[in-house]
């Protein structure tokens, strides 16, 4: 392969490799293209290529940090709330805004990574340059239980509380909470009030959070098993740890690991008293969308996924449908086969027999 690093082509792959990960480093932004040469025994040989960007990480500083904590279930989580004060606020907190980070089931993100995320179009920038504090939460479990999270939340609410008191302040918080971070913030509003804690809290902005639930396709989820389990594939079994996180099961509103009934972690957290929405404040959401009122879905029962790997030694078929949206006989959602040289093979087919309701 040639990354387009300025080495040219290096091998990568040898026979009877399965997969590798391959870290490239690149010097300079741009777009570049990466070519893939495979060379087979007869001297014959099939290319590829594909083009994408290297863009730079833009990330901004921090002025002052702090440590926060929380428990719930008899277990602690803790967080890092780093604040950027206003414009001519003299590095004392007067306007804040809390921005939580969102689902982070690897725990990768932190400052830099959510800076550059919530920058875009320059909106942190334009939010100091106006004289608000903005404070950006990162939560050391990015996929703990949201109501661990919610914990963390709420003693960073009452740590700004306390630095607005004491600087003379009457200002009251905005809180931000996109994806994941939306449903944590609903339950620290929520729990405050009904546990008569003041959050101080005048907006709470939902972004494109899945308070409803949210869906991965479930044959994508049957895909991602067979090929974490049966094929071995480090990619799949990275994205099923990811899936099987807690608070990705809090979210989804079916999980393979418990359909036909939702997981009971979801039915806790939704059953929860506090798991409602804050009403001593104003609310307001936000959703992604394609801004031209058009749907972007699979139909009911399309195939999503066509996965087909023939070769001399090893046979892969991996393919997933969508479910249905009416009652029906059974359905195949998802059907894989690997098939390596010798008398055996394995072979998994996902059938639903009624559509699934929200």
């Amino acid at each position: 392969m040639d990354f387009d690093d300025g080495n040219s082509y290096v091998s990568v792959f040898s026979i009877g490799d399965k997969e590798r990960e391959i870290n490239i480093n690149y010097s300079t932004i741009g777009n570049k293209t990466i070519k893939t040469k495979v060379n087979f025994i007869d001297g014959s040989t099939l290319g590829s290529y594909s083009n994408f960007s290297v863009l730079s990480l833009n990330p901004g500083s921090y002025d002052t940090y702090f440590t926060v904590s929380g428990t719930w279930g008899g277990s602690t989580a803790t967080g890092t709330a780093y604040v950027l004060y206003g414009c001519g606020n003299n590095d004392q907190l007067r306007k804040p805004i809390i921005v939580s980070d969102g689902f982070d089931p690897s725990n990768e993100r932190h400052f830099n990574e959510i800076y550059d995320l919530m920058n875009r179009e320059s909106l942190i920038e334009k939010l100091i340059a106006e004289g608000f504090d903005v404070i950006i939460l990162d939560y050391n479990n990015g996929a703990g239980y949201i109501q661990l999270n919610a914990q963390v939340l709420i003693s960073t609410i009452n740590n700004l509380n306390s630095q607005l008191t004491a600087n003379g302040s009457n200002a009251q918080l905005i809180v931000v909470g996109p994806s994941m971070a939306g449903l944590i913030s609903r339950y620290s509003l929520s729990y405050m009030e009904q546990n008569n804690l003041n959050h101080n809290t005048r907006l709470y902005i939902s972004f494109d959070s899945p308070h409803l639930g949210a869906n991965i396709p479930l044959g994508d989820q049957y895909w991602l098993d067979f090929f974490a389990s049966v094929a071995e594939s480090q990619g799949a079994i990275e994205g099923r740890a990811k899936l099987n996180t807690i608070a990705a099961k809090q979210m989804l509103v079916y999980h393979s690991s418990s359909f036909p009934y939702p997981n009971s972690l979801r039915t806790n957290l939704i059953n929860d008293p506090y798991f409602s929405f804050p009403t001593m404040c104003r609310k307001v959401a936000f959703s992604n969308g394609s801004k031209n009122n058009s749907n972007h879905y699979f139909s009911p029962v399309t195939q999503i996924i066509s996965y087909n790997y023939p070769s001399f030694l090893v046979d892969i078929v991996g393919n997933a449908w969508a479910v249905p949206d009416y009652p029906s006989s059974l359905t195949t959602i998802f059907h894989g086969i690997l098939d390596i040289i010798g008398p055996n093979y394995t072979e998994w087919e996902i059938k639903v027999a009624n559509t699934i309701t929200l």
